[in-house]
């Protein structure tokens, strides 16, 4: 039903509504999936790192799962953050810290993240020993 919802905002052009929905469902996805939020870090390094390195035996799999060993612009600190920064990123849309996300680019993006995380995750929470 959100996803539906956030889909129909979308499709509206309703971006300050579905962005942050989209944003909001992957991090819920990752952390049903591998207990970690694609978000949040641990010792400067992005949470699901660890469940990257774990999957290093196989190569397919972790090279598909590459992106959420690394801090990506979107999950950001403020302290990793320079005065320079302009890029799409979770805690400035979710804090109000940026108004200017309801893009198009930027509701895609989301989109595509959403699908990544749900098809790479999926892809190795089903294929677990």
């Amino acid at each position: 039903v959100i996803l539906e919802a956030a889909f129909r905002a979308h499709e509206r052009g309703e971006y300050e509504l579905s962005v942050p929905v989209f944003l909001a469902q992957a991090d819920g996805v990752c952390y049903e999936l591998i207990n970690a939020s694609i978000f949040r870090k641990q010792k400067n390094q992005p949470r699901t790192a660890a469940y990257v390195e774990r999957m290093a035996s196989d190569a397919f799999r972790h090279a598909l799962l590459f992106p959420l060993s690394q801090t990506m612009p979107i999950s950001q600190s403020e302290h990793e953050r320079d005065s320079s920064f302009n890029e799409l990123n979770r805690h400035q849309v979710l804090h109000g810290e940026v108004v200017d996300y309801g893009t198009e680019v930027n509701s895609l993006k989301t989109i595509s993240l959403l699908n990544y995380v749900a098809q790479v995750l999926h892809f190795g929470h089903d294929t677990k020993d």
